[in-house]
């Protein structure tokens, strides 16, 4: 009748058992602090499969000789399993289009890990790795993409309420394989009341909800707008194998619960490929997406303060807020971790133009 999600990230704790695998991140930058965030992560089993990072704590970085670095990171990922990796500089791989870089790295987790990956992946020309997803659609849609062999990109933003863009319109697809449920919807930011509820860090609701619960709970509980829409008109899906390097970067939550502060990419089941307004996203006979004339990426991220209803919703709103990080785009023989050593405590946020997406004024309705 319905999927159960879990949300208490990383409550099994950590596993000890030691993979091989990789990495895809970036170095992002907001105002006086910097972070190494996780895009995905890649494990051989049978074929090549990618995790999805739910939830990352802060990143242990350390210098252990003038030409050796190292990064701790803790990941969390499905099922409440707790990831450790660890990656050195040595370890580079690849150099990214979207700004990102490729590690290999050892994985520190569960014994069975690969049956907690989110989905297929393949590597790709010159080792970049592509990732299988799901665009979902009516039965009457397939056979009309299939033909064409390309999507024809939309103005609306994640939150798909009120809002539309003006200088980008996205093709958005989801490593989930169906919708069926209300909590599939809602971990695609839509809903069939078209409505979804969030609550700030710090508020911990009574054990039992009254119908006025919302009206009661104002300041702690923000109820958003999405996207109205019923499941059975998701009845079909088109699988996908897109470069990773051509994926939006995702937005950020930062997390303050009187803990250490950890960070949360609050839509992890949303992918989504940029292009020029007017442009069509295309693909070829074997369904990849690769980088193309026409795309278009952006160098920030959203970041949300969950403390505060205002930071909860810009993630979704991504207009009114101007609480971003922006992404470092390394230099070609340098790798993030080289450069967070040699430019410590420096302004690298003031100093960083970025084009910002911009929005239709007066919004509509999708």
């Amino acid at each position: 009748m319905d999927h159960l999600y879990f949300t208490d990230y990383g409550f099994r704790g950590d596993g000890s058992t030691e993979h091989d695998g990789w990495v895809k991140c970036r170095l992002l930058h907001g105002q006086g602090y910097s972070l190494i965030v996780p895009d995905q992560i890649y494990l051989e089993h049978a074929g090549l499969l990618w995790i999805q990072p739910l939830a990352f704590g802060p990143n242990r970085l350390a210098k252990l000789s003038d030409a050796e670095f190292v990064c701790d990171l803790d990941i969390d990922v499905s099922c409440g399993h707790r990831l450790r990796l660890r990656f050195f500089n040595h370890d580079h791989v690849l150099d990214m289009a979207d700004g990102s870089q490729l590690f290999k790295c050892k994985i520190r987790g569960p014994a069975e890990l690969h049956t907690f990956a989110t989905g297929d992946a393949e590597w790709g020309s010159g080792g970049v790795p592509y990732i299988r997803v799901f665009h979902h659609t009516t039965l009457e849609a397939v056979p009309l993409i299939l033909g064409s062999r390309q999507f024809r990109s939309s103005p609306w933003n994640i939150q798909g309420a009120s809002k539309q863009l003006q200088n980008v319109a996205y093709a958005y697809f989801t490593p989930l394989d169906a919708i069926r449920s209300e909590s599939d919807l809602r971990k695609i930011a839509m809903s069939e009341g078209g409505t979804i509820e969030l609550r700030r860090d710090g508020f911990t609701p009574p054990p039992i909800l009254l119908p006025d619960y919302l009206d009661r709970f104002k300041n702690d509980t923000l109820q958003l707008q999405v996207y109205r829409c019923d499941p059975t008109k998701r009845e079909a899906n088109v699988d996908m194998w897109i470069d990773a390097s051509v994926l939006a970067p995702q937005h950020v939550y930062r997390h303050d619960e009187g803990g250490p502060v950890y960070y949360e990419l609050p839509h992890h089941f949303i992918h989504r490929v940029g292009a020029v307004p007017g442009n069509t996203i295309g693909f070829d006979d074997n369904r990849r997406i690769h980088r193309h004339t026409g795309l278009k990426h952006f160098d920030y991220v959203v970041v949300g303060d969950c403390t505060v209803l205002s930071g909860l919703a810009a993630p979704y709103d991504e207009e009114d807020t101007t609480h971003i990080l922006k992404i470092e785009r390394i230099p070609t023989g340098q790798t993030m971790l080289e450069f967070w050593f040699a430019h410590g405590n420096a302004d690298l946020f003031s100093r960083k133009a970025v084009e910002m997406q911009e929005f239709k004024p007066g919004g509509g309705s999708p």
